[in-house]
């Protein structure tokens, strides 16, 4: 059964993690605020700025959230790709959905792969309502699964030195026990 809290504390991947969504936000922000000029450029603010904080208010060191965050990352990210596409038609919507992809593998179970991977592809699919060329879509799709895989390796990788570090440990209570259960023989000279 896959845990609804972790309360395990963050390791560097966390942490490097969090820092390329808060570098990729924050380009955004300014991206959409200096350079793109519209008159939407206070939503724009606030909206990335949700996107970066909300998700991390069910992920950070010593809670963690996984149905949570999920439902966090696709609420504000996917609303404001959608609106991205729908209503400002930017050619950088796709890529709004690549630091939820790499936090979804990331942070993946096995009950939330099965629903946040298609849900991405869904709303990648829906860069066909904006007249984008097949093959645009393909590679948009091809590059948030890229990212999801990236977040997914990570994972794994981290359950894999967690089971490890447990096995050392238990085998070094035994090899303790085993040491301490000997008799002790004099050394002859």
């Amino acid at each position: 059964m896959t845990k609804r809290v972790d309360t395990r504390e963050w390791t560097w991947v966390d942490y490097v993690i969090t820092g390329v969504r808060s570098i990729f936000y924050l380009s955004g922000i300014i991206y959409f605020t200096m350079i793109d000029t519209n008159q939407h450029n206070g939503l724009i603010f606030i909206w990335l700025s949700l996107c970066l904080f909300i998700p991390h208010l069910f992920w950070r060191p010593g809670y963690i959230s996984y149905k949570l965050y999920n439902f966090a990352e696709l609420g504000v990210n996917g609303s404001f790709y959608i609106w991205n596409i729908l209503y400002l038609n930017n050619e950088l919507g796709p890529s709004l959905l690549f630091m939820p992809a790499l936090g979804f593998g990331f942070l993946a179970t096995s009950k939330s792969v099965k629903y946040t991977l298609p849900i991405l592809m869904l709303l990648t699919l829906g860069l066909l309502i904006t007249d984008e060329e097949m093959f645009n879509v393909f590679m948009n799709m091809f590059l948030i699964s890229m990212m999801f895989g990236f977040g997914y390796s990570f994972n794994r990788m981290l359950e894999s030195q967690a089971r490890t570090r447990k096995l050392l440990t238990e085998n070094k209570k035994q090899y303790e026990l085993i040491q301490a259960s000997k008799p002790r023989t004099r050394a002859v000279l």
